[in-house]
Formats: C-alpha cells, structure tokens, sequence
C-alpha cells in the first residue's frame, strides 16, 4: 500500500546499462543499482557492484535482477494531468471547444464517488505501465472541489496501485454558481443537488490540502492546491479575484504545498501587475501565446512550466520551450493526459516536444536528448520539490526506478543507451517498476493488483455515467470520424 511502511527488503540490479541523471549525469555501460528497504545504497560501474551473497547466506527478501539487455534509469515524472479523464478520453473528442463542457458536466452531475476511485486505479495503472512513477493530477477537467469524498476515493485508488500520486485542488474557472449533483455509490438513486460557489470551492480546497500535507519521505499520496487557471479569471472582478489567489497562496503556505495550476498567453502578465502569486512554488501548465515579456516574468520570478506538447492548448497558439529555457525557466515535460486524444506515455511526449521547437526554429539541435530526459526526470522532480528524494539514482534517494527492455530491434544496437531511450523507447518497453524499493511491476505484470478488475471496473462506471448524461451513439461514435480532411 502506497503509505504503508517501506520493505525492508534488498534488491541487487546487475549488468543493466544505468542512466542516473545525477549531477554528473553519468551513465555506466554496465551498472549496477543496490537498494536497501526504501533507498538506494549504492550506484555504479558493474565492477564495483557488491559481490553476489552465497547461495545459503541469501535471506529470502534479497532479490537479484538480472538487468542485462536492459537499461536502468529514474522512474518518469509526470507535472500534469487530470484526474476523471481516464473514464472519458475520446468520448466527444470531435466536439472541440464542447469537450469540456461534455466531460464537465459528467464530472460535477453525473459522477459516483466509485467513478472517481475506478478512474484513479485505471489512470494509475496505465501511468504504472508506462515507467511513471510520480504524476500529478487534477481532480478533474476543472477541479472538483464541492465536496472531500471525490478527493478521498481519487487517492484510495491510487494507493491500490502503489505508484506516487499528487492531488491539484482548487477553484475551477467561472462562471458562478457550478451546479453539481451527489449520487449514490452505484449510481441508481441522485441523493441531492447544490450550487458551488468560490465560498465553498475554497473550504474543500483548505480541507482536502491538509488532510494530504504529508511528508512525501514516508508518504506516497500527497496534495497540492490546484485551481484551473492563474491569472485573470472571466467573469471575476479584480477584487474577487486577488481574494481566490490570496487565499490559494495562504493555504499552499500554511501547509507547505505547492500550488500547481494552468495558464495562457496574458495570465502572466496579468498576474504580475495585479497578483502576488507567481514565484518558485508555483508551476504552470501550457504557458501557451506567451509574449517575449511574459518570458522574462517567468524568468524574473522563477515560476516553473510544465509543457504538453501533444495538447490542444499547444495546437492553438506555441509554448515558447526554448526561449524559457534561454530566460533560465525550469520547463517540464507533461502528458496532460490522458483525454480527450492521448495517452500518459512521456517517452512519446519527449519526442513529440522535441519536434515541434527543432521544426519551428529549422533547428535539428535544440532539446538534445539529455535535456529531454531531464525534464522528465531530475527536472521534473525539482519542478514537484521532490529533487531532494527522486528524479535521480544517488545513494540516499529513494528506490523509484525503473528497467526498459532494450534487447529489442527498434532499440538495437546496443549503444548510447541516453539516445536510445528517448528516440527509441516506448512505454510498452517498460519491463519493470520499483518504487519506494517495492516492486510494483516486473516483467511487464503488475504485481499490486489485478489489471482485469480493473479494467472491468472502470467500462462499468464509464457507461453508467454516459448513460446516466445521456450521452448516445452521436457522440461516442460520430460521423465525422471517417472520409474526410476536416471533421
């Protein structure tokens, strides 16, 4: 369980080729990784490693991992994406600006708490599956914060999986009052119907924040405040607005959390001539249409970015990666998955962000694969406050790691195992998954729970809930999808 104390058992990783990401950046061709309980003990070149313990002197929590034909590095971090969208990618993805207002209106009027608990395990698992070991979620396409019981049941399904998992909540965006609907746990009977306002939207968030502050050294499951967007808020006036910011800046400091949140082409600017809210405990997702002088906002104020570049937010106006990274901006790579048209595979969104900056600038050297890889690890990890304890393979941190198949063709030959990874690896060569020194996959099967009931699970509480919003066969199978340039 994912608060549960670590094992004390040991695990041995021999003759893999060991990527660390630590300051250095040293990569051992081949390496070894000694764990021990919850840390790593020991990293490096295969002649160093410890020598295999005598047949009768091995305890039986010692396990030995033959890591050849393997590569061995830091388990990915994920800096954003939604909770809920698990149940409900691709459905009414063809609607375009009337997807969220689809996937709204299921999450806050037509959602159990058991939709939100399947959809965290099936969300967990497939994260799981694909070498993540650390992602961040909001609890929502805009955060739903009317009442604790969608957050508890989000974190319960994700401790079944065991793979670390952070919270956003907050306020979603205007307009006021949100309507939301409370229905029974299997979904047969609407218990009772209310009006969220900013009231209540900021209570929930200061409750669900505290019962989630925890210390992520020996907790797995933690929380940071999370509304939908930084910066000017439609439909707010400037007063009520300073007081959502102010008071979202209050409790991420009163509990010592980050605030990990959205925002656009003019919230920056916005923010910094009217708001005290951007600064190093803050992270951004998109930061898409910024202009050259919200760059040096960034810069100047230390606010970290998380990009999806497989986002629709990317489609429609460019996050200027390069330029941020060139004004000393730490940028992450995201999967915002995984709705309405992705997955939560970070490999290939490292790849697809390198495409789009080398397209923009005809520049072929831009984001080199070490760089790409940083930001979704070492960099990643310093974008959550967690680089003290994961992101890198150093004695003293904590056992996140995982092993990618490489003795593969698409992987072959076995050279630069740093620039095969990120041009050649997919998620589905992830092989095994260690975190907090306890085995969770290995060989590809999940040893935390049984992916059947889960998966059959969430197809049950996907169609209740399309059933009960009454969504039909125009939205789940549409027309436009076939025969044509534009849909």
């Amino acid at each position: 369980m994912a608060d549960s104390a670590a094992s004390k058992s040991e695990i041995l990783i021999r003759g893999a080729a060991v990527i660390t990401m630590d300051p250095q950046r040293q990569v051992y061709e081949p390496g070894y990784v000694h764990i021990k309980g919850d840390r790593i003990v020991s990293v490096g070149p295969m002649e160093d490693a410890p020598a295999l313990p005598e047949a009768h002197q091995t305890p039986a929590k010692c396990q030995i991992i033959d890591g050849e034909g393997m590569i061995v590095l830091p388990g990915l971090i994920d800096t954003h994406g939604h909770a809920g969208h698990g149940l409900t990618k691709a459905v009414g993805e063809h609607l375009d600006d009337g997807w969220v207002p689809l996937v709204e209106s299921i999450y806050y009027q037509f959602s159990t708490p058991r939709f939100w608990y399947a959809e965290a395990m099936l969300s967990g698992l497939e994260r799981l599956k694909y070498g993540t070991t650390t992602g961040f979620n909001l609890l929502g396409a805009s955060p739903r914060a009317d009442d604790p019981v969608y957050a508890e049941r989000h974190m319960t399904g994700h401790a079944r999986i065991g793979a670390r998992n952070i919270m956003g909540i907050g306020p979603p965006n205007p307009p006021w009052p949100r309507k939301c609907a409370r229905w029974s746990e299997d979904g047969t009977r609407l218990e009772s119907e209310y009006d969220l306002d900013l009231a209540r939207a900021l209570a929930v968030t200061e409750e669900v924040v505290a019962e989630y502050a925890r210390d992520p050294a020996t907790s797995r499951l933690l929380a940071q405040v999370g509304p939908s967007r930084i910066g000017d808020q439609p439909g707010f006036d400037l007063a009520t607005n300073r007081l959502m910011h102010d008071t979202l800046k209050r409790i991420a400091a009163d509990h010592k959390v980050l605030i990990n949140s959205h925002s656009y082409g003019g919230n920056i600017q916005y923010a910094a001539d009217h708001l005290d809210v951007l600064g190093p405990g803050v992270m951004l997702a998109h930061c898409t249409g910024l202009t050259p002088r919200e760059v040096e906002i960034m810069g100047e104020t230390d606010t970290r970015v998380s990009h999806g570049p497989s986002t629709r937010a990317y489609q429609r106006a460019r996050c200027p990666v390069i330029e941020l990274l060139d004004a000393g901006v730490l940028v992450t790579i995201s999967t915002d998955g995984s709705g309405p048209d992705r997955t939560f595979d970070l490999f290939k969104e490292m790849r697809t962000a390198m495409i789009l900056q080398r397209s923009f600038f005809h520049d072929s050297s831009l984001l080199p694969p070490g760089q790409a890889l940083a930001m979704v690890t070492i960099d990643a990890a310093r974008g959550l406050g967690l680089d003290h304890l994961i992101g890198s393979l150093e004695p003293g941190k904590k056992a996140d790691l995982i092993l990618v198949r490489a003795d593969q063709p698409h992987m072959y030959p076995a050279v630069q195992p740093v620039q095969r990874i990120v041009y050649a690896a997919a998620g589905q060569d992830v092989d095994t998954v260690i975190v907090d020194g306890e085995l969770l996959m290995r060989g590809r099967k999940v040893l935390t729970i049984d992916e059947a009931e889960v998966l059959s699970l969430a197809q049950r509480e996907a169609t209740s809930a399309f059933r009960r919003a009454g969504i039909g066969v125009d939205v789940l199978a549409p027309a436009e999808l076939w025969g044509k340039a534009r849909a």
